[in-house]
């Protein structure tokens, strides 16, 4: 199965609207648009290799848990008493995992966040602190299965089929 064929695939089982990307990036002017209104997929916006994207908020429902620092997550799941609750799960190309929980229908607008290393680490190619998780809401993207990483040349898949679950606190 080709790229866009697997892009096709994650539409017709989701109901998401996608954006091209180059390797992780948006490119098209304006994207943010398709984060509060649904992009009509056109396959030829993926030829020539061009990735695609998840935006998250209201339009595809969804906002993400984008994992940077596994192990570090793990320790504040664990330190802070979170529980990560059973949702779709999409592994990047680089083997980190994206959890899709539905955006919350309160009314509430939801952008991004970066929650950086409580305990200061520094990343030694960017000499800054190291970002443990994003989350990805209104006005943010996350890439999607069917892509290629553009470091590792892996692909990005689905890690778990389930029921996309409330976003948890």
């Amino acid at each position: 199965m080709d790229k866009i064929e697997a892009f096709e695939n994650l539409i017709e089982e989701t109901r998401f609207g996608l954006i091209p990307l180059h390797g992780k990036i948006p490119f098209e002017t304006g994207w943010e648009q398709w984060c509060e209104k649904k992009r009509p997929f056109d396959r030829a916006d993926y030829r020539g290799g061009n990735n695609a994207g998840i935006p998250g908020g209201p339009a595809n429902g969804v906002i993400i848990l984008d994992i940077d620092y596994l192990e570090k997550f793990k320790m504040m799941m664990k330190d802070r008493d979170w529980t990560i609750p059973t949702t779709r799960l999409h592994e990047t190309g680089s083997g980190l995992p994206h959890f899709v929980y539905k955006y919350p229908s309160n009314g509430h607008e939801y952008g991004c966040t970066s929650v950086k290393d409580p305990d200061g680490e520094v990343d030694p190619e960017t000499g800054k602190v190291r970002t443990v998780f994003d989350i990805k809401g209104l006005g943010g993207q996350v890439v999607a299965p069917g892509s290629i990483h553009p470091d590792t040349g892996k692909p990005y898949t689905v890690k778990q089929v389930a029921p996309i679950a409330p976003c948890p606190q």
